[in-house]
């Protein structure tokens, strides 16, 4: 949560007691306070000895960190230039206190560049990001340039369009919601607030209803709305504490419809149609807004200043009020419920998420715990949901691809569960083959159920939980994905083990009981 001033700047002395937190209008106790006020970064980790690869950040951990998106996949490609001149002006003028990592949207999510205070090297890959060169939607305007002048001809090519527009509209939705997704992921371990900057053109809040209007309803066009998406992505990051600030991607143009601003805020899945009234964009931007409004963050649109919307982005995360309580009610039904949060200082503007959904904490079923391997095998950032060690080296004997592998997991990211004088754990151990292609070719999966004594559980809690594996390795493989997932919370840790850098020496030796092997 942030607090500031009329003049937007950060007040940095509020205690526990000038805050008053309610859920859905009931007043609730606050169990946790804490202020990044006066706080330095934290220290880089050592450097890691050959053989071992880790999931989280081998960089100093600062009190804020700002991711940027570059999302070509929604920005048309004659946005695309504005939108890299305006972060190349931002990037050249880093200050020393900035920490900032590149992703880019096209085909796929890519890590362009890790956290780093370089610019140099955020602007070097900056230059090496291409707009999205894929199937793009065509608007009514393009098509009618390409008429016939045949009636019939023309009815069927448009209907045939506005089906094709659809299906990638719908498409380019699911992709951009899973790139979030994995972008939350790979910084979930990283504690503290930390910002997103999405800049991109955004996709509609829905497709008919009040939203892009649905001209011919032949070919299986329908009304759909993509709040579920918006709630999807906004649940994964806040559980990561990523705020998101939008940034439309285009240059200035003409007001938008100030109506359907007030309007975005309150759509709610399943909410009743209203009327189409905004353009494709207006539409585009009342995502942008819903998406900032549940993290945290706030959307900037309408403004040819697009290197200081990211300036305020980062200031907005230097001084950041963390409040947590037990919700009091027992109504754990999936519905929104509404956060308000109060202080009793005088002149202080209070930002923070709106609310949460009230979903029941059930574990994952085997086909939930499937669909997120599977995610986990392709996303091209590693998650640190569970943070992750991995050690590995080729085994001894002669002319036999054999790894042998060894994964420390974070056992302050799992979930143990008490029953009687036992701590039961359940997880999911795999392994993902990969070719030069990204592509899985084989690997492992095994179940792991701990089953821990107190003395046991204690010395996991300290030591951290160790499983083994070997792995045959075929000659197209280059690199190997360790994946656990614990099936209580549904948490993810990511680890790659590139082969080419694994030495001959042994791994460690085991720090943890034996029982922790699969």
């Amino acid at each position: 949560m942030l607090a500031q001033d009329k003049h937007g700047q950060p007040i940095t002395d509020l205690r526990r007691e000038d805050f008053r937190v309610f859920d859905e209008g009931q007043e609730q106790k606050l169990e946790f306070f804490s202020s990044t006020a006066g706080l330095a970064s934290q220290a880089a980790p050592s450097q890691l000895p050959p053989g071992t690869w880790t999931n989280t950040h081998a960089t100093a951990v600062p009190d804020n960190l700002l991711l940027i998106l570059l999302d070509g996949l929604n920005t048309p490609i004659r946005d695309v230039p504005y939108a890299k001149k305006n972060l190349t002006a931002f990037l050249s003028q880093l200050r020393p206190e900035d920490h900032v990592a590149l992703y880019s949207l096209g085909d796929s999510l890519k890590l362009v560049q890790d956290f780093t205070r370089n610019s140099a090297s955020l602007l070097r890959g900056l230059s090496r990001i291409e707009g999205y060169r894929g199937p793009q939607t065509i608007s009514m305007d393009e098509q009618g340039e390409q008429d016939t002048g045949v009636d019939a001809i023309d009815g069927f090519a448009h209907v045939a369009t506005e089906a094709s527009n659809q299906n990638l509209t719908i498409h380019h939705a699911y992709q951009t919601v899973a790139a979030l997704e994995a972008i939350a992921q790979h910084v979930a371990f990283i504690p503290g607030r930390k910002s997103l900057i999405w800049l991109s053109s955004g996709f509609p809040i829905s497709i008919g209803y009040d939203g892009l209007p649905i001209r011919n309803r032949a070919m299986g066009t329908d009304d759909r709305n993509f709040m579920d998406l918006v709630e999807r992505a906004a649940r994964a990051l806040n559980a990561a504490n990523l705020a998101v600030y939008p940034v439309d991607a285009a240059a200035l143009v003409a007001p938008v419809n100030a109506a359907s601003r007030v309007a975005a805020a309150r759509v709610q899945p399943g909410a009743p149609p209203v009327a189409a009234t905004a353009t494709p964009r207006e539409h585009a931007i009342d995502t942008m807004i819903a998406i900032a409004d549940r993290t945290g963050g706030r959307a900037f649109y309408n403004t040819n200043d697009l290197s200081n919307a990211i300036r305020i982005a980062i200031e907005d995360g230097r001084v950041v009020y963390m409040l947590a309580y037990v919700p009091a009610h027992e109504q754990w039904n999936g519905k929104f419920r509404r956060i308000k949060v109060q202080t009793s200082r005088a002149g202080v503007h209070l930002h923070y998420r709106q609310g949460y959904f009230a979903l029941p904490d059930e574990p994952l079923d085997s086909d939930g715990r499937e669909k997120l391997v599977e995610q986990a095998k392709w996303n091209p950032v590693n998650a640190t949901e569970i943070g992750l060690t991995a050690h590995a080296r080729w085994s001894s004997e002669p002319a036999h691809r054999e790894l042998q592998l060894i994964l420390d997991a974070d056992a302050r990211s799992l979930r143990f569960e008490p029953n009687g004088d036992r701590h039961n754990a359940d997880l999911l151990f795999v392994t993902c083959h990969k070719n030069i292609r990204g592509q899985c070719v084989g690997g492992t999966s095994n179940k792991v159920q701990l089953t821990l004594t107190e003395e046991q559980y204690q010395k996991v809690t300290a030591n951290g939980v160790r499983l083994r594996v070997n792995s045959d390795v075929e000659a197209e493989v280059n690199a190997i994905r360790l994946i656990l997932l614990d099936a209580a919370t549904g948490s993810l840790g990511t680890v790659d083990v590139p082969l080419a850098e694994v030495p001959e020496t042994a791994p460690p030796a085991a720090k943890q009981p034996e029982q922790t092997k699969p």
